[in-house]
């Protein structure tokens, strides 16, 4: 709890505004980030391509080919989602390109999304997209099931708004 209170106040100051000016007309492809690659991330990028959108996703700090956590699973079959295909990515694999989004998780995230970003794509943080803006998605990884289901319903909710934005501008185009 002690994070979720830090960045809102963090938020509250203004500390995130830069994360919140994007060039939309930019974007072409969605870049999910978490540390595992197997609860936030997938989410998100699952949701998006629902909502039309191209959408990948990478962990921080994760091994490669491990599938989503079981209770995601279960959640995005839930939201009428299949996530069995998917397979844990690290971020040492994906490569920038100028018309990237990436989103991540937790504050603590940015610092590894920009040296992914290499100063070419844009980065920005999920929470501040949900329709109750907030900067920092907790890791439901160890998390009771209630709490598991809020931190994906919050990922859901801001990968849902963000492919939304996305895909308006890509149709004005």
């Amino acid at each position: 709890m002690f994070n979720y209170y830090r960045f809102a106040v963090q938020h509250q100051l203004g500390q995130f505004a830069s994360f919140r000016r994007l060039d939309w007309v930019r974007v072409q492809r969605l870049i999910f980030i978490c540390h595992g690659n197997i609860c936030r991330s997938p989410l998100g990028e699952y949701v998006a391509r629902a909502g039309g959108a191209t959408a990948e996703s990478f962990g921080l700090q994760c091994g490669e080919q491990f599938p989503a956590d079981p209770r995601a699973a279960a959640f995005g079959a839930s939201t009428g989602l299949d996530l069995s295909a998917h397979r844990s990515r690290n971020i040492s694999s994906y490569i920038p390109s100028t018309n990237d989004l990436l989103v991540v998780m937790e504050p603590a995230h940015l610092h590894g999304a920009m040296d992914a970003a290499a100063n070419i794509a844009q980065v920005t943080l999920a929470g501040l997209w949900s329709r109750s803006p907030h900067p920092y998605i907790h890791d439901p990884f160890s998390a009771n099931a209630f709490f598991f289901e809020r931190c994906e319903a919050t990922v859901a909710d801001a990968a849902a708004q963000i492919a939304r934005r996305v895909v308006k501008e890509v149709r004005a185009v």
